[in-house]
């Protein structure tokens, strides 16, 4: 008998962590991945500080925010404000 593993995606995204980890060492891959997450915190509050006219924020932000998270960041224009145009139309 022979047993087969299928997986769905690809593993090369783990193989560059763990060569970004062995290269690196932990403290640089620490300072690394501080450094992303401090982009995302920056990217984020500059988001949240747009305001419309009106003093409305312009943003409303989908991800879970600065702790325990990966670095991204998700926003779309608030759908309180009624503006002509989306997301998709950007």
């Amino acid at each position: 008998d022979s047993y087969t593993l299928n997986f769905s995606r690809p593993a090369s995204g783990i193989f560059v962590q763990y060569y970004k980890f062995h290269r690196l060492g932990r403290r640089g891959y620490q300072a690394l991945c501080n450094n992303r997450m401090a982009n995302a915190k920056y990217l984020r509050d500059a988001l949240k500080a747009m305001k419309h006219s009106d003093g409305r924020p312009k943003f409303k932000i989908l991800d879970a925010g600065d702790t325990f998270c990966l670095p991204v960041v998700t926003a779309c224009f608030n759908p309180e404000l009624g503006l002509p145009y989306d997301d998709i139309d950007l």
